[in-house]
């Protein structure tokens, strides 16, 4: 029964969610079964009232991803998906650093203001 499987990771990464969803796909498009998928906080808000608002998480480009994305599977399985996932997304195949967005186009306008206030205060 795979509920009571031993099951050993194989993917692992902090903030790469595009990562781990292409990785899934390719587990499940080559048939591998009894994959685990699954993704947790990494740390828990700062703040006990109940808001969950941490200013850690605001970065200059929206909300940093800070959740860590695993991937587990079955002890007979593991070459095939390693193999499967090497191909799929590259290595390495577990990291703990941390994934941030690609930085958004700044708008002309913006950047005439960041100058001007730059040359008045900076």
């Amino acid at each position: 029964m795979a509920l009571f499987a031993k099951r050993e990771m194989v993917f692992k990464t902090v903030g790469g969610a595009e990562r781990w969803k292409a990785a899934r796909k390719a587990l499940k498009s080559a048939g591998v079964r009894g994959v685990e998928a699954a993704a947790y906080e990494k740390e828990q808000p700062t703040c006990g009232c109940g808001a969950k608002v941490n200013q850690e998480f605001l970065g200059p480009y929206g909300r940093i991803d800070r959740r860590v994305y695993y991937i587990s599977v079955r002890l007979e399985d593991v070459q095939r998906a390693k193999s499967i996932l090497l191909e799929a997304v590259g290595a390495p195949l577990q990291s703990d650093e941390l994934v941030l967005p690609k930085p958004r186009e700044v708008s002309g306008w913006r950047r005439k203001a960041e100058d001007f206030l730059n040359r008045c205060f900076g």
